[in-house]
């Protein structure tokens, strides 16, 4: 069919609409209405529609198929009816119990969880306040305050050794400034020495330079005049001016070279110094060095300055009573009448007779005195030797009682010892005791597993652990026999007794 068929109230595009009113389409069309354009697509779309009611009663069909059977079940099982409900009700009581179980057990679990908490806090706890842990526990933390302690005095000497090089940098860079500045200082001063050195050098030429101009000029000058007066120089003259000059000339070479001596000095003094600030920098210990030097200098001075004044002293003191004796010497008798001589004669007796007596006195108190001390020792080593023989007689005595009381000692402690065996025997058999034993033994290691693994906790910490194993609890030796009678006798026997019981066994 060459046709085509168009409604006439379709939608149609710009270009659709265009090529339908261009002249040039040859093409036929023809205008059909809505209702016949929608029975066409109906024509399409019935296969489709057909094909779902049919699967829909199909549905439908089955749906009716197994409400069928289950009703027919339903009248099968209607006469044991009963017998089915009490069934379901046994089940639903299965169901509850068995929930009611599981609940039980569930609960019973974390009972038993809390319980075992509880233990194990109540374990903890008791663990905790034994005297062992608790001496263990402190340990530790002294050891973690020492830690501690380190480490804020190690935060303490960083710090300080920061600082302390800071102001050492700070003082290095002042000290350099300082330096720099004295040193521009002195550049600048050389400097302008220097400039007013050349400048004075260079005035002083000139001025030399005028000067020998002048006289030049006033030479001239004369030799004009002279020559137009018609007189003439002499030699003489002449020679003593060129002296003169020489001689001037001299004067100021040594006066310049004298200049440039004192400023090769200067110069020199002002290296020295410049090097003395830089061994002053480079080490302080020079000044002190020198101070100790000059206090050494003064302190011998002062000895011979001492030594001095004493010669002195000394040789001013013989010069005096050298002089004193000469006056004696030279003095005139004092004596010239009789009866003054008379006078000083029984004057002179008189004094003789008084130290005579005061001789013999004191002769006389030292017999006295020499024989009270030879009868006092006397009297005090009588005393002595009788108090040390009571204390020999009483030592005696004491050393005879010792040993009685070592031997009474040595026979109560075999007794004990004896009776210990006893005791250990019963003890070892009794069951009780053997419990204990074990019990002591278990937190024993526990507490040492505890200690262990603190210590290992605290060794990867880098921590210093070398005093807490100390706490570990060892089994103590067994110790021998001989080492157990040897244990019964005690210090005073040992030191005392053993003679006489070698005596007794002899």
């Amino acid at each position: 069919m060459n046709e085509n068929y168009i409604p006439y109230n379709a939608k149609l595009s710009q270009e659709e609409t265009k090529e339908l009113f261009l002249n040039n389409d040859s093409k036929p069309y023809n205008i059909i209405s809505l209702n016949d354009y929608n029975s066409i697509l109906k024509s399409f779309n019935e296969k489709n529609d057909k094909e779902e009611y049919l699967r829909k009663r199909a549905q439908e069909r089955e749906d009716l198929r197994l409400k069928g059977k289950k009703l027919t079940e339903k009248i099968k099982s209607k006469s044991n009816g009963l017998l089915s409900i009490h069934e379901q009700m046994k089940e639903r009581k299965l169901k509850k119990e068995r929930e009611r179980q599981r609940i039980d057990m569930e609960w019973k679990k974390l009972l038993e969880a809390e319980n075992e908490e509880k233990l194990r806090k109540i374990k903890e706890k008791r663990f905790n306040t034994r005297r062992d842990v608790i001496e263990f526990n402190k340990k530790i933390q002294e050891s973690n305050i020492l830690y501690e302690r380190k480490l804020q005095i190690e935060l303490k000497r960083r710090k300080q050794d920061i600082i302390n090089r800071m102001d050492k940098e700070i003082e290095r860079k002042q000290m350099q400034d300082i330096n720099n500045n004295i040193f521009l200082k002195k550049m600048e001063e050389n400097i302008k020495k220097l400039k007013s050195i050349d400048a004075g050098k260079q005035l002083k030429e000139q001025i030399i330079k005028n000067k020998e101009l002048k006289r030049q000029m006033k030479k001239k000058e004369d030799e004009e005049i002279l020559n137009s007066k018609g007189l003439v120089f002499s030699q003489e003259n002449i020679e003593e001016k060129n002296e003169s000059v020489r001689k001037l000339y001299e004067d100021i070479d040594k006066q310049v070279q004298e200049k440039q001596l004192l400023k090769k000095q200067y110069l020199e003094k002002e290296k020295q110094y410049d090097k003395e600030v830089l061994d002053f920098n480079n080490n302080k210990s020079y000044i002190q060095e020198r101070i100790k030097d000059i206090k050494r200098n003064e302190i011998n001075i002062r000895v011979k300055n001492s030594q001095l004044v004493g010669k002195c002293l000394k040789s001013e003191r013989e010069e005096l009573i050298k002089k004193f004796c000469e006056i004696n010497t030279k003095k005139e008798p004092l004596f010239t009448d009789k009866h003054d001589i008379e006078l000083r004669n029984k004057f002179m007796r008189n004094c003789i007779e008084v130290n005579d007596y005061h001789a013999k006195q004191i002769e006389e108190t030292k017999r006295l005195r020499e024989k009270e001390k030879e009868e006092n020792t006397q009297f005090y080593k009588e005393k002595f030797l009788r108090e040390y023989k009571q204390l020999k007689e009483e030592e005696e005595k004491n050393i005879e009682k010792e040993k009685l009381a070592n031997l009474e000692q040595t026979r109560i402690n075999r007794q004990l010892a004896e009776e210990k065996k006893k005791r250990d025997l019963d003890i070892k058999n009794n069951a009780l005791v053997k419990k204990l034993e074990e019990e002591k033994k278990m937190e024993d290691k526990e507490f040492n597993d505890y200690v262990l693994e603190c210590i290992n906790e605290l060794e990867m910490r880098g921590r210093d652990t070398r005093n807490l194993y100390r706490s570990l609890k060892v089994e103590s030796p067994i110790i021998k026999k001989e080492d157990e009678n040897n244990d019964l006798l005690p210090d005073t026997f040992r030191r005392l007794g053993m003679n006489v019981v070698h005596e007794n066994n002899k």
